[in-house]
Order: structure tokens, then sequence, then C-alpha cells
């Protein structure tokens, strides 16, 4: 609303496709901001459910985010996937004041 231009990424994960949160929002943001892209991963699916990527979040970061990502990163989730991603980041070559964090456990 207020004319932001850059593109914007949310890469996302849950482990089943009952526990994704805000789908309808974020599809709705996709169709009003046209630099907003979502992406979401789900680790254990119960089904083979084509709407959704399967894995962990890295599979997203691997897919998505190019090597010449000139963006910070803002993670948050439990201790463990932050770890993983953020030492995933850091092996690509992202240094790590650009890799920001909150983590809920």
């Amino acid at each position: 609303e207020n004319g932001f231009k850059w593109k914007i990424l949310l890469l996302k994960g849950s482990r089943f496709v009952g526990e994704s949160l805000f789908d309808e929002e974020f599809t709705d943001l996709q169709r009003r901001y046209h630099n907003l892209k979502v992406y979401t991963v789900i680790s254990r699916p119960e089904h083979d459910d084509h709407d959704f990527d399967h894995g962990r979040v890295q599979h997203l970061i691997e897919k998505h985010i190019p090597e010449d990502f000139a963006g910070d990163f803002y993670l948050c989730g439990l201790f463990t996937m932050i770890d993983d991603v953020s030492k995933m980041l850091q092996e690509r070559g992202f240094p790590k004041d650009r890799i920001h964090y909150e983590r809920y456990d």
C-alpha cells in the first residue's frame, strides 16, 4: 500500500497441510501485490498433495533463492529450523549479518 517495490519472497513450512497458517490471506496478498511471492512446503504430507512442495524449508531455499540474492533473510520458527537454515545460508555464502531470526520455542 505504501509503494514498496522490492521483491518479497515468503518461504513457509509446516509439518502437515492442516497446520499451514494464513494460506488464504497470503493468496489474497499475492493477488494485490505482485512483488510478493509465497511458497509453502509440507514436511510430512499425509497424501500426494500437489498444492505444496514436499520437504523442508531448506528445499524452498535451494529452489527459489539464487546465489546472487541481495536481500536479507528473516527466519521465524523453532530453534532447530532456524539453526539449520542459518547454517545452510552461510554455507551458500550469505553473510551472517543478513540473517535475522525470532525463535518461538
